[in-house]
């Protein structure tokens, strides 16, 4: 009697007795939620969380999340990039692990805009050895005249798609006599079985994507 009692009581056991906090625990999933209480956060003025990085905000896509400070001090030199203004990671089962860098660089150079943006996605190219830009088109957002650029890799026997979004932005400071110009960059990388699914939601949240200029 007492067993049956026990039974029909709604209270909640401990996570660890659960299925599903069994299965986050082996696939990492738990430091998801720690993350993202030491991630930065605001509320747009419809109640939506706004992930905010320096000079960035946006709002992260279902099954994304933005990278700690914690989590980006364990990336050694990457994580101390200082052209490093965002990361957001997104959920795999296995394999790797999609992610989205967002980067500003100021432009010393004397070129013009569309020079610019091409060495940009030259560029694209050059930490990934046998990368092939397949695709290289114009994007309505974050900001206008913005460059799309998709390339293909192979990564461990893994085909890899890599897209970058590349816009340019003004900013002058008092007592500048010409507006610094700024260079931004958005890079999703994934597994290319998985990029039809990925860039959908990269392109989701480049239209939540506010920067500084």
């Amino acid at each position: 009697m007492i067993a049956a009692l026990v039974a029909i009581i709604p209270f909640k056991y401990p996570d660890c007795f659960y299925e599903d906090w069994q299965y986050a625990k082996r696939h990492g999933l738990l430091e998801e939620e720690k993350a993202g209480k030491k991630s930065s956060q605001n509320r747009d003025s419809g109640g939506v969380d706004r992930h905010v990085g320096t000079g960035v905000t946006m709002r992260v896509a279902s099954g994304w999340r933005q990278l700690s400070e914690e989590e980006r001090g364990e990336l050694g030199d990457l994580g101390q990039d200082e052209s490093i203004r965002f990361i957001a990671v997104g959920k795999a089962e296995e394999g790797y692990v999609p992610n989205i860098v967002i980067t500003e660089t100021e432009v010393f150079s004397g070129k013009g805009e569309k020079e610019i943006l091409d060495d940009s996605a030259h560029r694209l190219a050059e930490p990934h050895p046998g990368c092939r830009l397949i695709d290289d088109t114009v994007a309505p957002y974050p900001a206008e005249r913005t460059r799309l650029v998709t390339g293909v890799y192979t990564l461990d026997d893994t085909s890899m798609t890599v897209s970058q979004l590349v816009w340019l932005t003004w900013h002058r400071n008092e007592g500048d006599e010409e507006p610094r110009r700024f260079l931004w960059t958005a890079i999703c990388t994934c597994a290319s079985s998985d990029f039809p699914t990925i860039v959908a939601s990269f392109m989701e949240m480049a239209q939540t994507l506010e920067v500084e200029s």
